[in-house]
């Protein structure tokens, strides 16, 4: 009998921890979306960083890259901490290439992976993990009327890896302007990128 009643309490104390996880919902939840990627515009000659992220109500977030080093940190106060947060997206300056050759921007963001870390309104933590690539598409091939357009300026650029994948760039449909830029499809042999006049 007294075995029995050593038996039942680690079931009794099981079926409460089970019954309080289930109200409290689940401590540790992905991100519904996470994206960190570069966003390299040819024709202006620029290069930025980019994120999307979104997923159940946080009231602070982090994006950390490889070796533990802090990117961004945001914590909300008073009433917006009390509303919460869902979504967030940012775009980092992008300065021409002859402001910050791409070598040096990409120095700044190594290849690897990044977490980007937020804690729940209601606890626990939202987190996801993401692997940021420095390879990109090559730049497209303009052509009119079937007719190839006559290079402008170009310039060797090792790091912008030459593949026709759209590994780092984002859907087509965010923006227009980045749609312009992730549609196009280039030979895997280019290892170059060109520069249109300003006009």
């Amino acid at each position: 009998m007294r075995l029995l009643r050593l038996l039942a309490i680690p079931l009794a104390l099981g079926s409460l921890a089970a019954a309080l996880s289930a109200r409290q919902g689940p401590s540790h939840q992905q991100f519904s979306v996470a994206e960190l990627f570069f966003e390299l515009n040819d024709t202006d000659g620029d290069l930025g960083i980019h994120a999307a992220i979104d997923g159940g109500t946080w009231t602070s977030l982090e994006v950390d890259g490889p070796r533990d080093r802090q990117l961004l940190a945001i914590i909300s106060k008073g009433t917006l901490r009390s509303q919460g947060l869902t979504q967030l997206a940012f775009e980092s300056a992008e300065p021409t290439f002859d402001e910050l050759d791409p070598a040096d921007f990409f120095r700044r963001f190594p290849e690897g992976v990044y977490e980007i870390s937020a804690v729940a309104q209601e606890g626990g933590t939202f987190e996801s993990r993401v692997r940021l690539s420095h390879v990109l598409a090559a730049p497209p091939e303009a052509a009119v009327n079937g007719v190839p357009a006559p290079k402008a300026t170009t310039r060797r650029c090792p790091r912008l890896s030459a593949r026709s994948s759209s590994i780092g760039i984002r859907s087509p449909s965010h923006t227009r302007r980045s749609a312009r830029r992730a549609r196009s499809r280039s030979p895997a042999t280019s290892s170059s990128w060109s520069r249109a006049p300003p006009s």
